[in-house]
């Protein structure tokens, strides 16, 4: 999957509530899919999660697809 930036679908998917703990927005759109090499992936490949769900995905190498 290429590198697609789409700003406007990020700023929905940071309008969203968190998809792990359902906090309301704003959440960050973290991206789903790991990139090889240097690529970015797309961002239509992010779903949003709360800053303190982002840490912990992030920390515990979880919603690894």
């Amino acid at each position: 999957m290429g590198f697609e930036r789409d700003i406007a679908y990020r700023e929905w998917v940071q309008g969203k509530t968190c998809c792990l703990c359902s906090k309301a927005a704003p959440s960050v759109a973290h991206h789903v899919f790991q990139s090889y090499g240097s690529a970015k992936t797309t961002d239509r490949a992010t779903v949003p999660l709360c800053p303190a769900c982002h840490d912990r995905v992030h920390r515990d190498d979880m919603l690894r697809l």
